[in-house]
């Protein structure tokens, strides 16, 4: 599996093995996210299961947000399940794939803001995230921010792929929405992808020259 992402009009980014963090700059308005998941692996392969997007904040300090999703592309296939399994929305989540969903972020825990809808996998999958609202606008660079994240998962709604040590909740992309106003982005790939690892550092080396307000690291 692999994920490649773009962030506005940087150069792409082909991101493998452990964690990278990419982080926007300080700018008022939506900040987008178009992202590729590469599902060819055996790990996918005959599978049906679901794919569940979150958007929660951290506390009820977190100011209000929402990811939309949008241009949702596969060659897989929704609501693919025997017997029919009806969508989930929980929430500040609503409307279905592949239409436009949007997430707010305003369910505090032990809720969730959250789609789960059923998916038969093919070789890959594609989406803009957009992140708008008062964190993004107005950020007060106080309290907590809230983090998307996409779970693929197996028909029994266990993570794929399985046994990733980097990703304790089984998810394999988070977007986090700071305090501040900036996102961040981590992927959680699994191991088979190490040979993607050069390219998505030569990827990022060349948007940092291009763009030096990008930073590469967790921090």
């Amino acid at each position: 599996m692999s994920i490649i992402c773009t962030l506005k009009r940087t150069a792409l980014l082909a991101v493998a093995l452990a964690p990278l963090a990419l982080a926007s700059p300080v700018v008022a308005g939506p900040i987008s996210y178009p992202i590729t998941v590469t599902t060819s692996s055996s790990f996918f392969s005959g599978v049906t299961g679901s794919l569940d997007f979150q958007f929660n904040p951290g506390d009820a300090t977190a100011q209000a947000a929402t990811a939309t999703i949008t241009n949702f592309m596969t060659d897989g296939l929704l609501g693919a399940v025997i017997p029919p399994t009806p969508p989930i929305t929980g929430g500040g989540a609503s409307g279905l794939l592949p239409g436009t969903v949007t997430i707010a972020n305003s369910a505090l825990s032990p809720d969730s803001n959250e789609l789960n809808q059923a998916f038969a996998y093919g070789s890959t999958l594609s989406f803009i995230v957009t992140f708008s609202g008062d964190a993004l606008d107005n950020p007060t660079n106080q309290g907590s921010g809230s983090t998307f994240r996409l779970f693929l998962l197996d028909g029994n709604g266990n993570p794929l792929p399985p046994n990733r040590p980097n990703s304790p909740l089984g998810e394999i992309l988070d977007i986090n929405v700071n305090p501040d106003g900036t996102t961040t982005l981590f992927t959680v790939p699994e191991p088979s992808g190490l040979v993607l690892l050069g390219l998505g550092l030569a990827s990022l080396w060349g948007c940092r020259r291009i763009q030096r307000r990008f930073r590469l690291g967790p921090g």
